[in-house]
């Protein structure tokens, strides 16, 4: 969806290439860098403070992502806190437990729903993955993720995507910013980067 542009997606500054100009944010640049420093996501602040965001699509690149089990953890971890800290905790566990409770009480419609649904999306993106199988579980696993990600204290910001260890990413951003090489680290309310 936010490939695409549409639905609730529509509007969102995601992936890491973001292009404007001065006369498309909504508050002066000084603003926009100060808040730049306070937050967990630059995505959300630039879908916040452009006037409009629209994908260009011979531009969208598609990238490998690492797919070890802390990858993929730190991952889930780091774009499930965004969610919550821009649109709090209920709506996300409240989600995850309405697709929970629709597994459990009717698995044979929801099992085919959402494979079907996710294998169609996945061929409509040109997306060549079987993972698509996956997809009931992954809602049976959608409570523990989004209770992990509650309880979490950190977890690296790191590179997902762009072939090189976190740590190589945060030196290089470090040796920009003049900031500590350490990986950086979140707490549930206030980010420290």
């Amino acid at each position: 969806m936010i490939y695409l542009q549409v639905g609730g997606a529509a509007d969102i500054a995601r992936g890491g290439g973001v292009t404007f100009t001065r006369s498309e944010l909504t508050v002066p640049p000084s603003e926009l860098v100060a808040e730049l420093r306070t937050v967990l996501s630059d995505d959300y602040l630039l879908t916040r403070r452009l006037s409009e965001v629209h994908a260009v699509q011979s531009m969208i690149v598609h990238v490998e992502v690492p797919g070890t089990f802390d990858e993929v953890r730190h991952r889930a971890l780091r774009l499930g806190r965004i969610a919550a800290v821009n649109s709090g905790w209920s709506p996300w566990l409240k989600l995850s437990g309405v697709l929970t409770v629709g597994d459990v009480l009717f698995p044979v419609w929801t099992v085919l729903s959402l494979t079907v649904g996710v294998a169609v999306t996945y061929a409509w993106l040109g997306f060549g993955r079987a993972n698509f199988l996956f997809a009931s579980a992954g809602v049976l696993m959608l409570p523990l993720v989004t209770a992990a990600t509650a309880v979490s204290r950190e977890f690296e910001w790191g590179a997902a995507g762009i072939g090189t260890s976190a740590r190589e990413v945060q030196k290089y951003s470090n040796q920009r910013t003049n900031r500590s090489a350490e990986p950086c680290s979140v707490t549930p309310a206030v980010p420290s980067i």
